[in-house]
């Protein structure tokens, strides 16, 4: 059997004329059915192993507009998924894809498929009735947090597919990282379970600093060495250039002018001279 994907657009008939290019809660809150009966398959494609729904609909979108028979994919079809005997059927919504249960009339599920506004649903293995709180679209398809109507937020929530299928029913965060990893667990089930890794902690932050130019150091400290010099080699830590190597203290009292030690030191050169000639002419 070859795994296949068809796409179904609603027949252009006055009983469908109403929920023509509609979202699918319009038609089903106004009394409409998502049926095949409604509906003309108008193209099949080749359903390859590493395709999904999102796939599927992407493919189909870019394929050019004369190959469909009655008019551009888009708002109101509906996409199947034939692949090894399981069936999969999503109506195109404006919102993502809403994922049905009884598009062939023959699988009519005992409940109605999910809607962002669905009350008094019955979750098969969980006692009382549950009410839509939210909804995200992850990968195309919708998945659903739901609410306990008899206890509300004080009892843990569930969050499921469009017909029912619990991704987990214990959703505490709403959908937080850990809750979306898992929803593309449940698409992906070949998928291995990673968590998302914890960002570095504050006090980490805090105490790693990385390496400044001298240029930054500049700004920081107040001082600038050129790269020659012997105190950027001898101090144990920047903030002690200061002028002396090995950070010493300067000596106390007035600075002695150089000019002044050069003349003595010419004089006592001047002297030395003098002497020598004089001992030349004894």
């Amino acid at each position: 059997m070859s795994n296949m994907y068809c796409l179904y657009q609603m027949k252009d008939e006055p009983d469908n004329a109403e929920f023509l290019h509609q979202s699918y809660e319009y038609v089903i809150s106004h009394g409409g059915s998502v049926t095949e009966s409604r509906y003309d398959c108008v193209y099949k494609g080749l359903l390859l192993k590493d395709m999904s729904a999102s796939t599927v609909r992407k493919t189909i979108q870019s394929k050019p507009r004369r190959v469909f028979s009655n008019r551009a994919p888009g708002l109101g079809d509906v996409i199947t998924m034939d692949r090894d005997g399981q069936t999969e059927c999503y109506y195109l919504d404006d919102i993502g894809m809403v994922r049905l249960a009884g598009f062939f009339e023959s699988t009519v599920s005992e409940s109605a498929p999910l809607t962002p506004y669905s009350t008094n649903f019955h979750i098969s293995g969980k006692p009382g009735l549950w009410q839509v709180a939210d909804t995200v679209t992850v990968e195309g398809q919708m998945f659903f947090l739901m609410e306990s109507m008899e206890y509300g937020r004080q009892a843990a929530g569930i969050i499921s597919d469009a017909v029912g299928h619990i991704v987990t029913d214990d959703a505490r965060n709403d959908f937080d990282d850990e809750t979306v990893l898992l929803i593309r667990k449940f698409i992906h089930p070949e998928m291995p379970m990673q968590m998302p890794q914890q960002s570095q902690s504050i006090s980490t932050q805090i105490h790693t600093k990385p390496e400044q130019e001298r240029f930054h150091r500049f700004y920081e400290n107040g001082t600038y060495e050129r790269s020659s010099s012997s105190e950027v080699t001898e101090e144990s830590n920047y903030n002690m250039i200061d002028g002396q190597n090995n950070n010493a203290k300067k000596k106390d009292g007035p600075r002695e002018s150089v000019r002044k030690r050069l003349r003595e030191k010419q004089a006592i050169l001047h002297g030395s001279k003098q002497n020598q000639q004089e001992k030349i002419r004894i």
